[in-house]
């Protein structure tokens, strides 16, 4: 499967004709060319949500200097829409990705065979390109597309710099100083008349195709000019040392803090002796750096040959201890993987020492096939498994305890010990020396062929969860930008991952009343006005339209009251935790602020530089979304600064931005429940007041009308105390209006059915 995916896409690379990396090309502009497959859905998932996939095994480089895609040229010279869908379908028939490919040897002349159409048996490129079969009509725009391009790119191209996949047809012999012509099976022969011009030869000798590629100008059946030639690729010296073959890999970072003794071929000779020790010991500090983890490791000849030692950290969601101890195995892998390639041949044994059992077993036990979809650290356990899997020497894995240094003096450790104590010290000091506003960014493993990057975040593990939030963190700022309730920039400046985080730690019904609080679909009175007319306008203050925001701001002292003493127990709770000092300072003014205050003001107040970005971006969130809990990413950022200085901090930076974010909530959500006090207590609440008004109205008709109307049985309910109807609920005041009312219907019913005197007998 995975031969026919690399297979497909390559495919695509050739198809599209655009990129080395066609997935990180913009969807919309260009879906058009590439025909629909797999792939295709692929791409457009990865351009809407955001993802950035990079590969690194593409067998495919420009092959002269200066060289460019064919297809962009196209783009430059003003080709678009289906022109440009038409001219790619022409140059897949055509076997052309480069401009290189239609210029001829001299880098000026377009060669007069990509004018016409490819006859269909012949091959013009080594690569396997897709079927096309374009119109006569796209060939003629074919045709005037080349001759542009020819205008604005001619003489740009320089010499070669890569073997290239273009098909030569013809040759030039410099020591004969022939041209040669493939002309399908046979070779034509074609010797120099003057100049540059050949003619063909009949009676010369069958001649072995070779010589430099060249290209010519038909003059005639039997006579050309060379137009030029090229010389071949420059070769690279193959690699002398394993340090070479390492730098030759690329991403060198995992070996900038490589230190040497000895020669470069100790190792090899210590495989060969079966005397070589590689020690390895990975470090993870939660809480000085929760998403940072480091790896170091040292190669010793236990006679004495050579040492190498080295450290370096990794920035990683999926940081802990355990992904340290397998970047270190990995980190020893690869250098037994550049000496094995500089001796392919070499024998031997490598003894590699870990502390951490769990690692040395995964890595001695990796599938012999593929990695099991959902494993951790699937990215250092594939790297292993693909690249370093068919060493030609033995490798034998053994376990040492950790921190024996802890107990024992150093004298009465095993070598193993004493280099697995010296590689966690090493590994300690790379975590302790990361600035938390400078660790350094993820980036590819050497050999390693493919990247998936979310939100610039590695995926290094099952990858659906953290895709399924990219996607969705697309999709919200959509959502959010058309219904007004953050502008794109506005939604960049949140710290969504640990909204995200708070949130889904929440009970659910609480979660519901954040959405509806921010999205304004709360039942406000505003917002039930629309539904059954009643007043708009704030139970409290009675002078604004009640919104969720206005929910938030009110100005009635009572909820003022409330609010400054939930912003008073959030300042005791900030303490608590060891928040940063000034900080803290910031956080609580800006609460206490209520909107007439910038937090930018308050950032100049303590003449911190440090805060003038949190200043920027939290004003640029807003107040109000502040109390919703989207802080801005700059606070998480000046918290881990400061832990980071601390020895014992209360709390991870992760677990404090979490903690504030709910109590943010819980401020917020207080005032909701002020507001529904005053609106729902059965005594005093704005709609038990209304109620009690058309209640008494009601029981002053009732007390005019007297005992009017009612039956001698039922005239003491006149006499009933009703009490005070301000202090009670109104349940006592409703039973007797309902039971006078029932008295004086009951009265009239008796009334009408009474016999009239009239008809009374004699």
């Amino acid at each position: 499967v995975g031969i026919l995916y690399n297979l497909s896409y390559e495919l695509m690379i050739l198809e599209v004709g655009l990129s080395f990396q066609p997935l990180q090309l913009p969807y919309k502009s260009y879906s058009t060319l590439l025909t629909h497959c797999w792939f295709k859905t692929l791409w457009e998932k990865c351009d809407a949500y955001k993802i950035k996939v990079e590969t690194h095994n593409v067998p495919l480089k420009f092959f002269r200097e200066r060289d460019d895609w064919l297809m962009q040229a196209f783009i430059e010279a003003g080709y678009s829409g289906n022109d440009l869908i038409q001219l790619g379908k022409v140059r897949v028939y055509q076997q052309a990705i480069f401009i290189s490919d239609v210029f001829g040897a001299d880098g000026r002349l377009i060669d007069e065979r990509y004018l016409e159409a490819r006859p269909q048996e012949e091959l013009w490129s080594t690569l396997r390109f897709p079927k096309e079969n374009p119109s006569k009509r796209a060939f003629r725009l074919w045709a005037r597309a080349l001759k542009e391009v020819k205008a604005f790119r001619a003489g740009r191209l320089g010499k070669v710099i890569n073997d290239g996949h273009k098909i030569w047809h013809w040759r030039l012999d410099p020591e004969s100083n022939r041209l040669l012509h493939q002309a399908g099976e046979t070779v034509e022969v074609y010797i120099n008349l003057r100049a540059n011009v050949y003619i063909k030869s009949a009676d010369a000798p069958q001649a072995q195709f070779d010589g430099k590629p060249c290209s010519v100008q038909t003059m005639s059946p039997s006579r050309v000019r060379l137009r030029g030639s090229l010389d071949s690729a420059p070769r690279d010296d193959p690699p002398e040392d394993f340090l070479e073959v390492l730098q030759s890999w690329g991403h060198t970072w995992l070996w900038k803090r490589i230190k040497l003794t000895g020669n470069t071929d100790w190792i090899a000779e210590a495989i060969r002796h079966n005397t070589l020790v590689a020690v390895t010991d990975g470090s993870y500090i939660k809480e000085i750096h929760p998403n940072l983890c480091s790896a170091a490791f040292f190669l010793e000849c236990s006679a004495g040959r050579g040492k190498l030692l080295g450290a370096f950290p990794e920035k990683s969601l999926c940081a802990n201890a355990f992904r340290g101890e397998l970047l270190g195995l990995m980190a020893i892998h690869l250098i037994l993987k550049a000496v094995n390639q500089i001796d392919q041949q070499l024998e031997g044994s490598a003894k590699i020492v870990s502390d951490c059992l769990g690692a040395l077993g995964r890595v001695s036990k990796l599938p012999p096939h593929r990695i099991p979809s959902r494993c951790k650290h699937s990215d250092i356990l594939k790297n292993i498994l693909v690249n370093c899997n068919d060493l030609s020497f033995e490798r034998v894995y053994e376990h040492v305890d950790a921190h024996q240094d802890d107990d024992k003096e150093w004298d009465q450790l095993t070598r193993e010990a004493q280099l697995n104590c010296a590689c966690d010290s090493g590994a300690k000091r790379v975590i302790h020396g990361c600035a938390a506003d400078e660790l350094p960014r993820q980036r590819p493993f050497p050999l390693e062929s493919i990247c998936v990057f979310v939100e610039g975040e590695k995926m290094t593990s099952d990858t659906g969860s953290h895709i399924r939030f990219a996607a969705q963190l697309q999709l919200a700022k959509q959502f959010y930008n058309r219904h007004g309730v953050l502008t794109t920039r506005q939604f960049n400046q949140v710290d969504w991952l640990s909204v995200y985080t708070t949130l889904h730690g929440l009970p659910r019904l609480f979660r519901v009343w954040a959405c509806k609080q921010v999205m304004n679909i709360a039942p406000t009175n505003q917002n039930l006005a629309r539904r059954d007319g009643r007043c708009a306008t704030c139970p409290s203050c009675g002078m604004h339209a009640e919104t969720t925001e206005h929910v938030l701001t009110c100005p009635e002292e009572g909820r003022v009251k409330a609010f400054l003493a939930a912003v008073d127990t959030l300042e005791e709770w900030l303490e608590s935790v060891d928040t940063d000092p000034v900080l803290q300072y910031c956080i609580v003014e800006y609460l206490r602020g209520r909107r007439a205050v910038s937090m930018m003001d308050i950032a100049r107040e303590t003449y911190a530089p440090r805060l003038a970005r949190l200043g920027q971006s939290q004003d640029e969130i807003g107040w109000t979304r502040f109390l919703e809990g989207m802080v801005s990413k700059e606070l998480l950022r000046l918290q881990t600064s400061y832990i980071a200085k601390r020895r014992r901090p209360v709390l991870t930076a992760h677990r404090w931005i979490v903690g504030l974010i709910t109590r943010l909530l819980e401020i917020a959500h207080g005032q909701w429940i002020y507001r529904n006090f005053v609106v729902h207590d059965s005594i005093a609440g704005t709609l038990a007041t209304q109620a009690k008004e058309v209640l008494q109205a009601e029981l002053e008709t009732q007390l005019e009308l007297g005992a009017d109307g009612l039956l001698e049985e039922d005239k003491y309910l006149l006499e009933v105390n009703l009490g005070n109807l301000e202090e009670s609920n109104g349940d006592t005041q409703a039973y007797w209006l309902l039971a006078i009312r029932t008295a004086r219907e009951a009265a009239s019913i008796r009334r009408s059915t009474a016999p009239s005197a009239a008809h009374e007998p004699p």
